[in-house]
């Protein structure tokens, strides 16, 4: 199986689209496999994900007319595929988030795959692409929520009146206090947003 950075191996095929994620050479290589619902996926492996923040996914030549290409990510034991990312002859390359260090599926995974499926667009794929940024979003909005919670609790807080209502003010240093506390349960348990 390719891996992100690493030499190729015997049984790949070469493919109109491409991965690379930050620091480590492109892959154009995929092993094909066989999926019983998506159908044919071409795979490759991605070390350590944890610590890859974003993923390029572009075409190295167009694709048929009405197609779209679907970036999937899949811990182990690789049976279920997430869907992350999706490129077409109109959109020929795109810069995706992984969000891959919050998730608590990837994050404590040594290696996961990254599959890329081909198919024709209709109002299911349609609707699959469309719900991407809301799936993205989860992460975000727990990372927020852990910010308010802590904002809230702030000890040297104040309220204040503009426009005739009450707001709340904090002072700039708490970003800074909520920013290393994040960083220090996160190193102490990357999942601690989902408990």
């Amino acid at each position: 199986m390719n891996q992100i950075g690493q030499p190729l191996f015997v049984n790949q095929i070469e493919s109109p689209f491409g991965l690379v994620a930050p620091g480590h050479l492109g892959v154009t290589k995929f092993e094909p496999i066989m999926h019983p619902i998506i159908g044919t996926l071409y795979c490759c492996d991605l070390i350590n994900p944890q610590l890859v923040n974003s993923l390029g996914f572009f075409l190295t030549r167009q694709i048929d007319e009405g197609f779209v290409a679907l970036l999937y990510s899949s811990p182990p034991p690789f049976i279920e595929f997430e869907l992350i990312g999706a490129i077409s002859n109109q959109k020929p390359s795109e810069i995706i988030p992984t969000f891959f260090g919050l998730n608590p599926h990837v994050n404590t995974q040594q290696l996961i795959k990254l599959a890329v499926s081909v198919l024709r667009i209709d109002a299911n794929v349609k609707s699959q692409v469309d719900g991407i940024p809301e799936n993205q979003g989860k992460y975000i909005m727990k990372i927020g929520y852990d910010m308010e919670k802590f904002l809230a609790n702030y000890p040297r807080k104040e309220t204040v009146i503009i426009n005739g209502q009450e707001q709340l003010a904090v002072r700039t240093k708490a970003a800074d206090e909520w920013l290393q506390r994040f960083k220090q349960k996160h190193n102490i348990d990357p999942n601690f947003l989902y408990k």
